[in-house]
């Protein structure tokens, strides 16, 4: 990404406009992170449902433990993506 240094009206402009897409960016991953954290916690949540009622077979353990291994991934991500944008958006998280 090119970035406008100058401070003419149209310079200040251009970069006002390169920070919010850039913002914008940023929400949209968060927001793809954070969905797959909630997909992660959906099959976990099942798999612990299903052996409160029954014995889960082999494939659905492989699927939880799966779920648990992406989610700690997704988790990591999501707070490298909070450390690395927290300047930018002037936000605490």
């Amino acid at each position: 990404m090119h970035t406008t240094q100058g401070n003419t009206p149209f310079e200040i402009a251009e970069r006002r406009r390169q920070e919010a897409i850039a913002q914008l960016e940023i929400a949209i991953s968060t927001q793809k992170i954070i969905d797959q954290i909630k997909e992660c916690d959906t099959q976990i949540n099942y798999f612990l449902g299903l052996t409160a009622i029954a014995e889960p077979d082999e494939d659905e353990r492989a699927l939880a433990r799966e779920a648990r291994k992406d989610k700690k991934t997704y988790e990591a991500a999501l707070e490298v993506m909070i450390k690395l944008t927290h300047d930018l958006v002037r936000i605490e998280a």
